[in-house]
Protein backbone atom coordinates (compact mmCIF):
# COMPACT_ATOMS: atom_id res chain seq x y z
CA UNK A 1 0.00 0.00 0.00
CA UNK A 2 1.51 3.74 -1.23
CA UNK A 3 1.80 5.73 2.13
CA UNK A 4 -0.33 8.70 2.27
CA UNK A 5 -3.22 7.52 0.69
CA UNK A 6 -6.67 8.70 2.34
CA UNK A 7 -9.59 6.68 1.10
CA UNK A 8 -12.74 8.76 1.54
CA UNK A 9 -16.32 7.89 2.55
CA UNK A 10 -18.18 7.87 -1.23
CA UNK A 11 -21.32 9.75 0.13
CA UNK A 12 -19.50 12.50 2.44
CA UNK A 13 -18.80 16.20 0.98
CA UNK A 14 -15.32 16.26 -1.16
CA UNK A 15 -12.49 18.19 0.77
CA UNK A 16 -10.65 20.93 -0.85
CA UNK A 17 -7.03 21.68 0.05
CA UNK A 18 -6.90 24.57 2.48
CA UNK A 19 -4.84 27.21 0.54
CA UNK A 20 -5.01 26.73 -3.17
CA UNK A 21 -2.90 28.22 -5.48
CA UNK A 22 -5.82 28.75 -7.91
CA UNK A 23 -8.42 30.52 -5.39
CA UNK A 24 -11.09 30.96 -8.34
CA UNK A 25 -11.49 29.54 -11.77
CA UNK A 26 -13.66 31.30 -14.68
CA UNK A 27 -16.48 29.43 -16.74
CA UNK A 28 -15.74 29.79 -20.14
CA UNK A 29 -19.70 28.48 -20.45
CA UNK A 30 -20.81 31.20 -18.27
CA UNK A 31 -18.24 33.77 -17.72
CA UNK A 32 -19.12 33.51 -13.91
CA UNK A 33 -15.93 33.23 -11.20
CA UNK A 34 -16.43 30.18 -9.19
CA UNK A 35 -14.73 30.25 -5.65
CA UNK A 36 -12.47 26.93 -5.91
CA UNK A 37 -12.88 25.57 -2.81
CA UNK A 38 -16.89 26.58 -3.23
CA UNK A 39 -17.20 25.10 -6.02
CA UNK A 40 -15.37 21.42 -4.65
CA UNK A 41 -16.80 21.48 -1.09
CA UNK A 42 -20.36 21.84 -2.63
CA UNK A 43 -20.11 18.14 -4.10
CA UNK A 44 -20.48 14.25 -2.70
CA UNK A 45 -17.23 12.84 -2.97
CA UNK A 46 -18.72 10.12 -5.53
CA UNK A 47 -20.16 13.07 -7.76
CA UNK A 48 -17.23 15.05 -7.75
CA UNK A 49 -14.74 12.23 -8.87
CA UNK A 50 -17.35 10.77 -11.38
CA UNK A 51 -19.17 13.71 -12.03
CA UNK A 52 -17.29 16.95 -12.29
CA UNK A 53 -13.60 15.49 -12.77
CA UNK A 54 -14.42 13.52 -15.37
CA UNK A 55 -16.51 16.69 -17.78
CA UNK A 56 -13.46 19.06 -16.92
CA UNK A 57 -11.14 15.94 -18.10
CA UNK A 58 -12.94 14.72 -21.12
CA UNK A 59 -13.73 19.36 -22.09
CA UNK A 60 -9.72 19.33 -22.24
CA UNK A 61 -8.89 16.08 -24.29
CA UNK A 62 -11.63 17.31 -26.94
CA UNK A 63 -10.46 20.79 -26.82
CA UNK A 64 -13.05 22.83 -25.66
CA UNK A 65 -12.22 23.60 -21.84
CA UNK A 66 -14.74 23.87 -19.39
CA UNK A 67 -12.48 26.14 -16.75
CA UNK A 68 -9.76 28.63 -16.61
CA UNK A 69 -7.13 30.46 -14.46
CA UNK A 70 -8.87 33.50 -14.65
CA UNK A 71 -5.87 35.17 -14.10
CA UNK A 72 -3.69 33.86 -17.34
CA UNK A 73 -6.58 32.06 -18.57
CA UNK A 74 -4.47 28.65 -19.08
CA UNK A 75 -7.07 25.47 -18.73
CA UNK A 76 -7.64 23.93 -15.82
CA UNK A 77 -8.05 20.32 -14.03
CA UNK A 78 -9.49 19.03 -11.36
CA UNK A 79 -6.73 17.24 -9.44
CA UNK A 80 -6.59 15.16 -6.00
CA UNK A 81 -3.59 14.93 -3.29
CA UNK A 82 -2.82 11.92 -1.57
CA UNK A 83 -5.25 12.59 1.35
CA UNK A 84 -7.65 13.05 -1.29
CA UNK A 85 -8.31 16.97 -0.68
CA UNK A 86 -8.86 18.90 -4.39
CA UNK A 87 -7.61 21.48 -6.30
CA UNK A 88 -7.48 23.02 -9.57
CA UNK A 89 -4.06 22.93 -11.94
CA UNK A 90 -3.03 24.61 -14.78
CA UNK A 91 -3.18 21.81 -17.76
CA UNK A 92 -0.04 23.54 -18.91
CA UNK A 93 2.86 25.98 -17.18
CA UNK A 94 5.49 28.47 -18.42
CA UNK A 95 6.01 30.57 -15.73
CA UNK A 96 3.84 33.52 -16.60
CA UNK A 97 1.57 32.82 -14.11
CA UNK A 98 1.81 33.81 -10.29
CA UNK A 99 -0.02 30.33 -9.95
CA UNK A 100 1.82 27.63 -9.88
CA UNK A 101 0.40 24.10 -9.18
CA UNK A 102 2.51 21.77 -11.22
CA UNK A 103 5.60 20.44 -10.68
CA UNK A 104 8.31 20.48 -13.16
CA UNK A 105 7.66 17.28 -15.08
CA UNK A 106 4.22 17.11 -17.05
CA UNK A 107 2.45 13.88 -17.22
CA UNK A 108 3.45 12.91 -20.22
CA UNK A 109 7.19 12.48 -18.96
CA UNK A 110 5.95 11.08 -15.56
CA UNK A 111 3.84 8.26 -17.76
CA UNK A 112 6.89 7.78 -20.29
CA UNK A 113 9.23 7.75 -16.63
CA UNK A 114 6.74 4.90 -15.18
CA UNK A 115 5.35 2.72 -18.41
CA UNK A 116 8.59 2.83 -21.10
CA UNK A 117 10.98 2.17 -18.63
CA UNK A 118 9.31 -0.60 -16.38
CA UNK A 119 9.05 -3.78 -16.86
CA UNK A 120 6.01 -5.53 -16.70
CA UNK A 121 4.94 -7.19 -13.23
CA UNK A 122 4.46 -10.51 -12.78
CA UNK A 123 1.15 -9.48 -10.95
CA UNK A 124 0.13 -7.84 -14.45
CA UNK A 125 0.96 -10.54 -16.61
CA UNK A 126 -1.37 -13.01 -14.18
CA UNK A 127 -4.19 -10.45 -14.61
CA UNK A 128 -3.92 -10.69 -18.29
CA UNK A 129 -3.70 -14.78 -18.24
CA UNK A 130 -6.16 -15.13 -15.81
CA UNK A 131 -8.33 -13.12 -18.02
CA UNK A 132 -7.83 -14.58 -21.47
CA UNK A 133 -8.14 -18.07 -20.36
CA UNK A 134 -11.61 -16.91 -18.60
CA UNK A 135 -13.17 -16.18 -21.58
CA UNK A 136 -11.62 -18.58 -23.43
CA UNK A 137 -13.11 -21.06 -21.17
CA UNK A 138 -16.94 -19.59 -22.13
CA UNK A 139 -17.74 -20.56 -25.38
CA UNK A 140 -20.15 -17.41 -26.21
CA UNK A 141 -16.56 -15.62 -26.71
CA UNK A 142 -14.54 -15.38 -29.90
CA UNK A 143 -11.26 -13.91 -30.99
CA UNK A 144 -9.92 -13.33 -27.56
CA UNK A 145 -6.13 -12.26 -27.89
CA UNK A 146 -3.47 -10.89 -25.59
CA UNK A 147 -1.86 -7.73 -26.33
CA UNK A 148 -3.07 -7.43 -29.78
CA UNK A 149 -3.59 -3.91 -32.02
CA UNK A 150 -6.60 -2.98 -31.98
CA UNK A 151 -7.30 -0.70 -35.11
CA UNK A 152 -10.21 1.90 -34.92
CA UNK A 153 -12.75 1.28 -37.51
CA UNK A 154 -12.33 5.01 -39.08
CA UNK A 155 -9.02 5.07 -38.88
CA UNK A 156 -8.83 7.71 -36.01
CA UNK A 157 -5.63 5.52 -34.34
CA UNK A 158 -5.41 2.48 -32.40
CA UNK A 159 -4.83 0.84 -29.07
CA UNK A 160 -3.39 -2.39 -27.36
CA UNK A 161 -5.70 -3.49 -24.71
CA UNK A 162 -4.45 -5.99 -22.34
CA UNK A 163 -7.12 -8.57 -23.66
CA UNK A 164 -9.78 -8.32 -26.42
CA UNK A 165 -12.61 -10.53 -27.11
CA UNK A 166 -15.89 -10.60 -29.10
CA UNK A 167 -19.51 -11.33 -27.47
CA UNK A 168 -22.04 -11.29 -30.29
CA UNK A 169 -21.40 -8.23 -32.63
CA UNK A 170 -19.88 -6.78 -29.19
CA UNK A 171 -15.94 -5.92 -29.15
CA UNK A 172 -14.74 -5.65 -25.57
CA UNK A 173 -11.14 -4.17 -24.86
CA UNK A 174 -10.70 -5.84 -21.06
CA UNK A 175 -7.69 -3.83 -19.46
CA UNK A 176 -6.16 -4.62 -16.02
CA UNK A 177 -5.36 -1.76 -13.47
CA UNK A 178 -2.67 -3.03 -11.28
CA UNK A 179 -1.17 0.84 -11.24
CA UNK A 180 -1.72 4.22 -11.09
CA UNK A 181 -3.34 5.86 -14.07
CA UNK A 182 -4.14 9.28 -14.67
CA UNK A 183 -7.13 10.18 -15.65
CA UNK A 184 -7.06 11.53 -19.00
CA UNK A 185 -5.32 8.17 -20.05
CA UNK A 186 -8.89 6.54 -18.74
CA UNK A 187 -10.91 9.10 -20.15
CA UNK A 188 -9.22 8.81 -23.00
CA UNK A 189 -9.20 5.15 -23.43
CA UNK A 190 -13.20 5.10 -22.84
CA UNK A 191 -13.50 8.03 -25.69
CA UNK A 192 -11.69 5.82 -28.17
CA UNK A 193 -13.78 2.85 -27.20
CA UNK A 194 -16.92 4.90 -27.01
CA UNK A 195 -16.44 5.88 -30.72
CA UNK A 196 -15.51 2.59 -31.96
CA UNK A 197 -18.59 0.80 -30.91
CA UNK A 198 -17.01 -0.90 -28.50
CA UNK A 199 -17.09 -1.62 -24.71
CA UNK A 200 -14.10 -1.11 -22.29
CA UNK A 201 -13.85 -2.73 -19.05
CA UNK A 202 -11.57 -1.65 -16.27
CA UNK A 203 -10.25 -5.03 -14.13
CA UNK A 204 -8.43 -5.21 -10.63
CA UNK A 205 -6.28 -7.88 -9.40
CA UNK A 206 -7.92 -7.12 -6.10
CA UNK A 207 -10.07 -4.56 -4.74
CA UNK A 208 -10.46 -3.20 -0.72
CA UNK A 209 -13.16 -0.44 -0.02
CA UNK A 210 -11.18 0.46 2.62
CA UNK A 211 -8.16 1.28 1.23
CA UNK A 212 -8.91 2.96 -2.58
CA UNK A 213 -6.58 4.71 -4.29
CA UNK A 214 -7.65 7.84 -6.61
CA UNK A 215 -7.27 5.83 -9.68
CA UNK A 216 -9.25 3.17 -8.60
CA UNK A 217 -12.66 5.58 -7.67
CA UNK A 218 -11.62 7.60 -10.76
CA UNK A 219 -12.91 4.00 -12.47
CA UNK A 220 -15.95 2.86 -9.43
CA UNK A 221 -17.43 6.38 -9.54
CA UNK A 222 -17.58 6.29 -13.66
CA UNK A 223 -18.86 2.68 -13.87
CA UNK A 224 -21.86 2.89 -11.42
CA UNK A 225 -19.83 2.32 -8.30
CA UNK A 226 -19.55 -1.13 -9.80
CA UNK A 227 -15.31 -2.82 -9.63
CA UNK A 228 -14.73 -5.98 -11.02
CA UNK A 229 -11.90 -8.35 -10.02
CA UNK A 230 -10.74 -11.48 -11.70
CA UNK A 231 -8.94 -13.49 -9.35
CA UNK A 232 -7.72 -16.87 -8.79
CA UNK A 233 -11.14 -17.83 -7.55
CA UNK A 234 -13.01 -16.96 -10.61
CA UNK A 235 -9.83 -18.47 -12.70
CA UNK A 236 -10.90 -21.42 -11.53
CA UNK A 237 -14.55 -21.07 -11.77
CA UNK A 238 -14.95 -20.42 -15.23
CA UNK A 239 -12.46 -23.04 -15.82
CA UNK A 240 -14.64 -25.53 -14.15
CA UNK A 241 -18.18 -24.17 -15.50
CA UNK A 242 -17.40 -22.78 -18.83
CA UNK A 243 -18.89 -19.32 -17.85
CA UNK A 244 -16.93 -16.21 -17.46
CA UNK A 245 -17.13 -15.63 -14.13
CA UNK A 246 -16.16 -12.06 -12.07
CA UNK A 247 -16.39 -10.69 -8.85
CA UNK A 248 -18.32 -7.91 -8.45
CA UNK A 249 -17.64 -5.15 -4.93
CA UNK A 250 -20.46 -2.52 -5.32
CA UNK A 251 -22.19 0.30 -3.54
CA UNK A 252 -25.75 -0.46 -1.93
CA UNK A 253 -27.86 2.32 -0.80
CA UNK A 254 -30.38 1.80 2.03
CA UNK A 255 -32.23 3.83 4.91
CA UNK A 256 -31.43 3.49 7.87
CA UNK A 257 -34.52 5.60 9.50
CA UNK A 258 -35.19 8.88 7.99
CA UNK A 259 -31.01 8.46 7.11
CA UNK A 260 -29.26 7.30 3.75
CA UNK A 261 -26.46 4.69 4.43
CA UNK A 262 -25.02 2.63 2.48
CA UNK A 263 -23.05 -0.52 2.74
CA UNK A 264 -20.47 -2.46 0.40
CA UNK A 265 -21.48 -5.70 -1.32
CA UNK A 266 -19.32 -8.38 -3.27
CA UNK A 267 -20.68 -11.25 -5.34
CA UNK A 268 -18.99 -13.60 -7.50
CA UNK A 269 -21.25 -14.26 -11.04
CA UNK A 270 -21.15 -14.62 -14.44
CA UNK A 271 -20.26 -11.83 -16.88
CA UNK A 272 -23.80 -12.87 -18.54
CA UNK A 273 -25.43 -11.22 -15.40
CA UNK A 274 -24.10 -7.86 -15.83
CA UNK A 275 -25.50 -5.07 -17.53
CA UNK A 276 -23.12 -4.01 -21.06
CA UNK A 277 -23.55 -0.06 -20.80
CA UNK A 278 -22.00 -0.02 -24.53
CA UNK A 279 -23.02 4.22 -25.05
CA UNK A 280 -22.37 5.12 -21.07
CA UNK A 281 -19.27 2.70 -21.26
CA UNK A 282 -20.54 1.13 -17.52
CA UNK A 283 -21.06 -2.55 -17.05
CA UNK A 284 -22.01 -3.24 -13.46
CA UNK A 285 -24.03 -5.85 -12.19
CA UNK A 286 -25.79 -3.06 -9.40
CA UNK A 287 -27.68 -0.22 -10.63
CA UNK A 288 -26.33 2.34 -7.70
CA UNK A 289 -27.29 5.15 -9.58
CA UNK A 290 -31.16 4.21 -9.67
CA UNK A 291 -30.70 2.85 -6.00
CA UNK A 292 -29.15 6.19 -4.81
CA UNK A 293 -31.37 8.07 -6.32
CA UNK A 294 -34.73 6.06 -5.26
CA UNK A 295 -33.24 6.37 -1.41
CA UNK A 296 -32.92 9.75 -1.59
CA UNK A 297 -36.54 10.55 -2.92
CA UNK A 298 -37.70 7.69 -0.22
CA UNK A 299 -35.29 9.93 2.76
CA UNK A 300 -37.20 13.62 1.24
CA UNK A 301 -40.53 11.59 1.76
CA UNK A 302 -39.91 10.45 4.77
CA UNK A 303 -38.38 13.44 6.21
CA UNK A 304 -41.09 15.90 4.79
CA UNK A 305 -43.99 13.09 6.45
CA UNK A 306 -42.24 13.65 9.76
CA UNK A 307 -41.75 17.35 9.74
CA UNK A 308 -45.81 17.22 8.47
CA UNK A 309 -46.52 15.20 11.70
CA UNK A 310 -44.00 17.39 13.79
CA UNK A 311 -45.82 20.69 12.51
CA UNK A 312 -49.42 18.90 12.44
CA UNK A 313 -48.34 18.08 16.58
CA UNK A 314 -47.27 21.68 17.10
CA UNK A 315 -50.27 23.22 16.02
CA UNK A 316 -52.96 20.69 17.07
CA UNK A 317 -51.03 21.31 21.01
CA UNK A 318 -52.82 24.75 21.13
CA UNK A 319 -55.73 23.13 21.16
CA UNK A 320 -55.04 20.58 23.26
CA UNK A 321 -52.53 22.20 25.51
CA UNK A 322 -52.55 26.38 25.31
CA UNK A 323 -56.39 26.61 25.55
CA UNK A 324 -57.07 28.81 22.13
CA UNK A 325 -60.61 28.53 22.04
CA UNK A 326 -60.31 30.34 25.09
CA UNK A 327 -57.93 33.18 24.05
CA UNK A 328 -54.24 33.17 23.63
CA UNK A 329 -51.82 34.44 26.61
CA UNK A 330 -49.21 37.01 25.62
CA UNK A 331 -46.30 34.30 25.66
CA UNK A 332 -48.24 31.81 23.39
CA UNK A 333 -49.25 34.37 20.87
CA UNK A 334 -45.74 35.16 20.47
CA UNK A 335 -45.55 31.42 19.88
CA UNK A 336 -47.93 31.03 17.33
CA UNK A 337 -46.60 33.62 15.46
CA UNK A 338 -43.40 31.70 15.29
CA UNK A 339 -45.72 28.40 14.00
CA UNK A 340 -47.86 30.67 11.76
CA UNK A 341 -44.28 31.60 10.11
CA UNK A 342 -43.48 27.93 10.02
CA UNK A 343 -46.42 26.35 8.30
CA UNK A 344 -46.41 29.05 5.49
CA UNK A 345 -42.90 28.07 4.67
CA UNK A 346 -44.60 24.31 4.21
CA UNK A 347 -46.93 26.69 2.48
CA UNK A 348 -49.94 25.90 4.88
CA UNK A 349 -51.93 29.14 5.39
CA UNK A 350 -52.92 30.02 9.34
CA UNK A 351 -54.72 33.05 10.60
CA UNK A 352 -51.92 35.29 12.29
CA UNK A 353 -54.71 36.67 15.11
CA UNK A 354 -56.89 33.29 16.19
CA UNK A 355 -59.08 35.05 17.78
CA UNK A 356 -60.86 36.80 14.47
CA UNK A 357 -61.19 33.34 13.33
CA UNK A 358 -63.47 31.57 15.14
CA UNK A 359 -65.03 29.21 12.95
CA UNK A 360 -61.38 27.77 12.05
CA UNK A 361 -60.76 27.85 15.45
CA UNK A 362 -64.01 25.85 16.18
CA UNK A 363 -63.73 23.32 12.92
CA UNK A 364 -60.07 22.26 14.25
CA UNK A 365 -61.31 21.42 17.72
CA UNK A 366 -64.52 19.83 16.12
CA UNK A 367 -61.99 17.82 14.02
CA UNK A 368 -59.26 16.87 16.84
CA UNK A 369 -61.81 15.69 19.12
CA UNK A 370 -63.03 13.20 16.59
CA UNK A 371 -59.24 12.10 15.69
CA UNK A 372 -58.78 12.11 19.20
CA UNK A 373 -61.53 10.44 20.54
CA UNK A 374 -61.72 12.61 23.43
CA UNK A 375 -62.72 16.78 23.67
CA UNK A 376 -59.63 19.05 22.12
CA UNK A 377 -60.49 22.59 23.27
CA UNK A 378 -63.54 22.29 25.29
CA UNK A 379 -63.91 21.92 28.83
CA UNK A 380 -66.15 18.89 28.32
CA UNK A 381 -65.20 15.48 29.69
CA UNK A 382 -66.57 13.31 26.84
CA UNK A 383 -66.09 13.20 22.82
CA UNK A 384 -70.62 12.84 23.19
CA UNK A 385 -70.69 16.04 24.51
CA UNK A 386 -68.73 17.60 21.76
CA UNK A 387 -71.25 15.24 19.20
CA UNK A 388 -74.19 16.98 20.46
CA UNK A 389 -72.41 20.64 20.48
CA UNK A 390 -71.68 20.22 16.91
CA UNK A 391 -75.31 18.13 16.09
CA UNK A 392 -77.22 21.61 17.89
CA UNK A 393 -74.50 24.67 16.77
CA UNK A 394 -72.51 23.37 13.69
CA UNK A 395 -74.29 22.88 10.57
CA UNK A 396 -71.25 23.40 8.71
CA UNK A 397 -69.09 21.15 10.89
CA UNK A 398 -71.98 18.00 11.34
CA UNK A 399 -71.15 16.36 8.02
CA UNK A 400 -67.13 16.32 8.19
CA UNK A 401 -67.34 15.81 12.47
CA UNK A 402 -69.21 12.15 11.48
CA UNK A 403 -66.79 11.42 8.74
CA UNK A 404 -63.87 12.15 10.69
CA UNK A 405 -64.78 10.09 13.68
CA UNK A 406 -65.23 7.05 11.05
CA UNK A 407 -61.87 8.01 9.58
CA UNK A 408 -60.32 7.98 12.97
CA UNK A 409 -62.36 4.94 14.52
CA UNK A 410 -63.25 7.03 16.88
CA UNK A 411 -66.99 6.16 16.49
CA UNK A 412 -67.47 3.52 18.82
CA UNK A 413 -65.85 6.12 21.52
CA UNK A 414 -69.34 7.61 21.17
CA UNK A 415 -71.25 4.26 21.28
CA UNK A 416 -70.16 3.50 24.22
CA UNK A 417 -70.37 7.15 26.24
CA UNK A 418 -73.94 7.02 24.89
CA UNK A 419 -75.68 5.00 27.54
CA UNK A 420 -78.85 7.14 26.75
CA UNK A 421 -78.79 6.53 23.36
CA UNK A 422 -79.41 10.23 22.90
CA UNK A 423 -76.96 10.43 20.13
CA UNK A 424 -78.07 7.57 18.09
CA UNK A 425 -81.54 9.29 18.00
CA UNK A 426 -80.47 11.97 16.99
CA UNK A 427 -78.46 10.18 13.63
CA UNK A 428 -81.55 9.01 12.60
CA UNK A 429 -82.75 12.21 11.73
CA UNK A 430 -79.71 13.82 9.81
CA UNK A 431 -80.35 12.67 6.40
CA UNK A 432 -83.86 14.13 6.71
CA UNK A 433 -81.91 17.38 8.25
CA UNK A 434 -79.25 17.68 5.55
CA UNK A 435 -81.63 17.21 2.50
CA UNK A 436 -84.04 20.02 4.18
CA UNK A 437 -81.16 22.69 4.26
CA UNK A 438 -78.00 21.47 2.20
CA UNK A 439 -76.90 25.14 1.78
CA UNK A 440 -75.67 25.12 5.73
CA UNK A 441 -74.51 22.06 5.44
CA UNK A 442 -72.98 21.91 2.54
CA UNK A 443 -70.99 25.34 2.90
CA UNK A 444 -67.48 26.51 2.25
CA UNK A 445 -65.23 26.36 5.37
CA UNK A 446 -62.62 28.90 6.38
CA UNK A 447 -59.09 27.98 5.47
CA UNK A 448 -60.37 24.63 3.85
CA UNK A 449 -56.71 23.70 2.61
CA UNK A 450 -55.60 23.80 6.14
CA UNK A 451 -57.84 22.20 7.55
CA UNK A 452 -57.24 19.26 4.87
CA UNK A 453 -53.66 19.57 5.66
CA UNK A 454 -54.14 19.17 9.42
CA UNK A 455 -56.88 16.53 8.46
CA UNK A 456 -56.02 14.51 4.91
CA UNK A 457 -57.62 11.78 6.06
CA UNK A 458 -60.91 13.14 5.00
CA UNK A 459 -59.62 15.86 2.88
CA UNK A 460 -62.05 15.12 0.33
CA UNK A 461 -65.04 16.04 2.77
CA UNK A 462 -64.03 19.23 3.16
CA UNK A 463 -65.37 22.18 1.50
CA UNK A 464 -64.07 25.21 0.16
Amino acid sequence: MASGNVTCDPAEPAVAVDDPEIPKVLSLRTGIEHDSRRLIGGRRYDRLVGGLRDVISDAIREGRPRLVCPICGVAVRLSASPQKRFFFKHVTEDGSCPAVTRSGLDNDTIRAMKYNGARESDAHKLTKARIAESLTADGRFSCVAVETTWRSKGGKGLRRPDVQATLGDLRIAFEAQLTTTFLDVVRGRRAFYLDDGALLVWVLRRFDPAYRRMTEDDVLFSNNSNILVIDAETWRRSKSTGRFMVRCHYREPYLNGEVRAERWREEIVGFDELTLDRDGQRIYLFDFDAKDAETLREVARRQAERQEEELRAEVFAYWTEKGIRRGLDRRALVEWEVTVRKAAERGVALPRDPDREPVFVTAVAVLLSAKLGRPAGYKYGKLLQVAHQVAESHDDLLIPFCFALKAYGTEMTIEIEDAKGSWRERKTGFRDRVAADREAHFSDLPYAPTLRYFFPEIADKIRG
